[in-house]
């Protein structure tokens, strides 16, 4: 028997972050009127979910180490993402990518409120997000990795559902 997790795979992961992203833009949108308090807890799971990605596809055997270093040494955003996951998790970072006190800060830009980032530079957090899960869906391109696709437990509990006829053989 397999947890959850397992069963869902990194695809399923990398689903719920998308989710995630997008339940952040959501509440972030001025027309929503969600208080601040709640946008910053959607982003902070948005982040440590985007981050988490890393150790689901190299858990999986599906990226190595390197791999996945390369992907993070040019990419500000998910460097950022790591230290804002980090320092949510650990309240204190020892090996930060970039800022060992990263902040999530609200700025008045009028009419309305946002939220920024303060790691190693100031960012808008909703760009800031968007470039995090551009960089994940273009590794996963540039990778063949289809987040579509079934988890291997999901591809055997459907193989042998079909097996047995109870589902449609085209699933």
């Amino acid at each position: 028997m397999w947890n959850r997790f397992a069963f869902d795979g990194w695809q399923g992961h990398y689903r719920r972050t998308e989710r995630w992203f997008e339940r952040l833009l959501r509440v972030t949108d001025p027309r929503q009127n969600t208080p601040m308090d709640e946008q910053i807890d959607f982003a902070l799971v948005f982040f440590q979910s985007a981050y988490h990605l890393r150790d689901y596809l190299e858990r999986e055997n599906v990226a190595n180490k390197q791999q996945l270093d390369e992907l993070m040494a040019p990419a500000p955003a998910l460097r950022a993402c790591r230290d804002l996951c980090n320092g949510a998790k650990h309240r204190k970072i020892t090996q930060p990518s970039v800022d060992p006190e990263p902040w999530i800060l609200r700025s008045y830009d009028p009419p309305n409120w946002k939220l920024v980032v303060k790691v190693g530079g100031m960012y808008d957090l909703v760009p800031l997000a968007g470039d995090c899960m551009r960089a994940w869906r273009q590794f996963l391109a540039d990778h063949n990795l289809d987040p579509a696709s079934l988890s291997p437990p999901q591809a055997a509990l459907a193989a042998a559902l079909r097996e047995r006829d109870l589902i449609d053989p085209g699933m």
